[in-house]
């Protein structure tokens, strides 16, 4: 009975630092990919940069007016009137046909759109790989121009892209330049092929500002006091890129803070499981303790003779743990196109962590049952 009761308590045991393991592995392994996203080239620059959220409607009407009165402010640096923000993953799609297509509504394929002006490529920090782009000087861009990324490029496959015939929708013209590739959507998907166009001054609802970093409380309240003066009935809308950006992965650091929360609970009972299963296992070995000691045993050879079978029941919970957390771990990655390999130094870690950790919480007890009069012991058997 007392040799199930022993049984019984090792099987728990290992139950519970497979799980520990597993959840302290999975929480290393979602913090190296939220730092990798977070550390990632997005082919822009997010930082400083505000859009002015009109709406369609006001977009229409004001757009124009308001781009003008903000422009040249104080504090901003470059501007640019946009149908888009890159930090919602809103882009539409239009029919799009390239080269010898061009014309034949059978072959048109939808894509991603997005009307920018001639002060966009600053505004955002895109990097132009090819051609130029779109300028006040010619003024048959607003008609006739388009940009492209690269994904666009390798997509059709066209290896001298600029000049190349585009049509989106009933308008024709085509590519004057490419960009390189840049994050419109979250990398939880690839970046896809991005047609960019100039549109009527009136067809823009967003304004997109590049704003200096001193002083960037006074100049949100000028852009605020541009805002009332030229739409005065609706409120101030704005927002920050960075932060938008930021809203793409909050269910993934939601997700992270429940694995975190989760692994702390679950190190905290095994290590108090392991506590009871050590109070277990001396009373039950006092009378061997006893003898040892009686024959010389030092207190860290016990101390390593009762750790050694500790050990043993982390390391099987271990070998349960690894390939539960790298199945798990793989099929959560695979919602990331863009996203880290799992390597073994989560493992590693995670079970010196989960070792470290039960160590400290067993060596007390061992340690006492070490130091214990083997005397007492013996009379009690």
């Amino acid at each position: 009975m007392k040799s199930g009761g022993g049984l019984f308590r090792k099987i728990l045991v290992v139950i519970q630092y497979a799980t520990a393991i597993t959840l302290i592995v999975a929480t290393l392994i979602i913090g190296n990919q939220m730092n990798f996203l977070s550390k990632k080239d997005l082919g822009f620059d997010k930082e400083q940069v505000v859009y002015l959220k009109m709406g369609w409607r006001a977009g229409r009407k004001y757009g124009e007016l308001l781009f003008n009165e903000v422009e040249k402010g104080s504090g901003v640096l470059a501007a640019s009137l946009t149908s888009n923000t890159l930090g919602d993953g809103s882009l539409s799609g239009n029919g799009v046909t390239v080269g010898e297509a061009v014309g034949d509504e059978a072959k048109s394929e939808i894509h991603k759109v997005l009307a920018v002006d001639d002060g966009y490529l600053n505004a955002l920090g895109l990097e132009l790989t090819d051609g130029r782009w779109f300028s006040r000087d010619f003024a048959s861009d607003r008609k006739e121009g388009f940009v492209v990324n690269e994904a666009f490029v390798r997509y059709f496959g066209l290896e001298n892209p600029v000049g190349t015939k585009l049509a989106r929708n009933s308008q024709k013209g085509s590519i004057i330049g490419v960009v390189k590739d840049f994050h419109f959507r979250s990398m939880h998907t690839a970046i896809e092929p991005l047609v960019m166009f100039e549109d009527d001054r009136n067809r823009y609802w967003n304004i997109a500002l590049r704003i200096s970093p001193e002083n960037m409380g006074n100049t949100i309240e000028r852009l605020e006091a541009a805002w009332t003066s030229v739409i005065p009935d609706i409120p101030f809308s704005y927002e920050f890129l960075d932060d938008q950006i930021d809203q793409y992965y909050k269910s993934d650091r939601d997700f992270a803070l429940v694995f975190q929360v989760f692994a702390g609970l679950a190190i905290a009972v095994s290590c108090l499981g392991l506590i009871g299963l050590v109070a277990f296992t001396t009373r039950r070995r006092a009378k061997e303790i006893g003898v040892r000691k009686v024959l010389g045993a030092s207190i860290g050879g016990i101390l390593q003779l009762l750790s050694f079978d500790f050990v043993k029941l982390i390391v099987l919970g271990a070998l349960i743990a690894v390939p539960v957390a790298y199945y798990t771990m793989s099929q959560w990655l695979e919602n990331f196109e863009y996203r880290i390999s799992i390597n073994a130094g989560a493992f590693v870690l995670g079970l010196l962590i989960t070792i470290g950790l039960s160590w400290i919480s067993v060596s007390y007890l061992s340690v006492k049952a070490a130091k214990s009069n083997p005397v007492d012991s013996l009379r009690t058997e």
